[in-house]
């Protein structure tokens, strides 16, 4: 699947990131480190780490004694990862690696780690078998592998008013939500021989037409052609309304070996 303009945009994510943590009523990591099992000591992979929004966290669970591998396809991400481990103290904990997803067969230790962790990332891969099959192999017996992505409804809300704005109809279908309701799941059931899948709704609230305009600069659907439109829409919808709602919705999947 295609990475996006701003997928690669590290300004970009931290921007939906501020956004999420601003205007969001549930934490994604909570929800995340829910299904982990984190203990001091173990050795963890963050997949499609971006700038380490799980990365940092993870580091400073798993202790002293634990590591953590962050892999992103952005070198600029990784930079800023680093920076920030700096920064906090971490830096011993974390290594990082500048790699795309359908590079990671064979780069792994067998055996190697406790968790496999991919948050919004896994379905830009072209080979998804071959990855699943090469983190199968690298995770200990009783690791985890636990990757979560868009549901197939995920900003419903937010998609309808951008189609109804630039009057088109929305894609038939909504590939990465595919990805992560219909693919993924099949596929790690036949590596995995199993997989529990897990469900996260986070309506995020903006509280003014500027800053949801701001969030959707950061956004792929963004397009300056049809901005003072999008200004113009989103000033009326709240001279009628005190908020505008956009519900992320989320999927996860956890495999274990």
């Amino acid at each position: 699947m295609k990475i996006g303009e701003f997928d690669r945009d590290t300004g970009a994510l931290q921007k939906r990131l501020e956004a999420h943590s601003r205007f969001g009523s549930r934490d994604l990591n909570t929800w995340i480190f829910e299904h982990l099992d984190l203990t001091p000591g173990l050795s963890i992979l963050d997949l499609g780490c971006g700038t380490g929004k799980q990365t940092l966290p993870l580091a400073q669970a798993v202790g002293p004694k634990g590591k953590v591998l962050a892999v992103d396809i952005s070198q600029a991400a990784l930079d800023d990862l680093q920076r920030q481990a700096r920064e906090q103290g971490l830096a011993e904990r974390i290594a990082t690696r500048c790699l795309g997803l359908d590079a990671m067969e064979g780069q792994l230790e067998p055996a190697g780690l406790d968790r496999v962790v991919s948050s919004y990332a896994v379905y830009y891969v072209e080979d998804p078998r071959r990855l699943f099959r090469a983190l199968h192999q690298a995770l200990k017996d009783g690791g985890i592998f636990f990757a979560c992505g868009p549901a197939l409804d995920n900003n419903a809300d937010f998609l309808s008013f951008y189609y109804n704005l630039v009057k088109q109809s929305p894609p038939p279908l909504n590939k990465t939500g595919e990805f992560m309701e219909k693919t993924a799941p099949g596929l790690l059931r036949e590596i995995f021989g199993g997989v529990d899948i897990f469900r996260f709704e986070n309506p995020m609230r903006f509280d003014s037409a500027d800053a949801l305009l701001a969030y959707w600069s950061s956004h792929n659907l963004y397009d300056r052609q049809v901005e003072a439109a999008f200004r113009d829409a989103a000033g009326r919808h709240f001279r009628g309304h005190p908020e505008f709602v956009i519900t992320k919705r989320a999927v996860g999947l956890r495999a274990k070996k």
